[in-house]
């Protein structure tokens, strides 16, 4: 079970408690990383599942079985895309709330107990920063991969039926790309920076 320690409880913390307190957040933190690392190797699952029923659908056209494939990576692609959002919104902020949390109060303990904390884990390297920015560039690179090949497939696929038509979806599926890269990184550091404050 993950216990909490918040900010206002650690400034009254008893010297003799702070050993046991900064034991448990760091075990917690630990935890939090653990899970939050499978749940990063997750969207490569995604990507995975996207490049592999990409290649089936194409595999299929060359044997007649589909008369075009550019409409299965369209599908397959939107859904990896709505499950890595899901992933992302419900599943991977709130750890990145509360491993926010946990390296804020490590890092308060050992400002406030540097003479009885041997261990510096929190303070001898920028852990808030490293965390944002790997969950960050991790999660807009792999859905901006599976975007740029859905985009693409959906703009051929556009092109065969109207030529016009596939300006727009050209259009359109960049602004897409562009606004969902800025809301991950934006929701991201929210998450990290709102909880490192609270």
């Amino acid at each position: 079970m993950l216990i909490e320690f918040p900010k206002n409880s650690l400034k009254s913390l008893p010297p003799e408690e702070a050993p046991y307190a900064y034991a448990r957040i760091t075990d917690n933190y630990l935890q939090l990383e653990k899970s939050q690392s499978k749940l990063e190797f997750l969207h490569f699952k995604y990507l995975g599942f996207f490049f592999v029923s990409s290649f089936i659908f194409f595999i299929l056209q060359c044997h007649g079985v589909l008369p075009n494939c550019l409409i299965g990576i369209i599908i397959s692609g939107i859904g990896t895309l709505i499950a890595i959002a899901f992933t992302i919104i419900f599943l991977s902020i709130p750890y990145d709330k509360r491993l926010s949390k946990h390296i804020s109060a490590g890092k308060e303990l050992e400002e406030h107990y540097p003479s009885i904390l041997e261990s510096k884990i929190f303070k001898s390297i920028d852990a808030l920063k490293i965390h944002e920015r790997a969950a960050m560039w991790h999660r807009v690179l792999i859905s901006q991969v599976v975007g740029i090949f859905t985009a693409v497939a959906g703009t051929l696929y556009a092109l065969q039926i109207n030529p016009v038509s596939s300006i727009l979806v050209s259009v359109l599926s960049t602004t897409g790309l562009i606004c969902s890269a800025v809301f991950l990184v934006r929701t991201t550091k929210k998450a990290y920076h709102k909880s490192s404050t609270n």
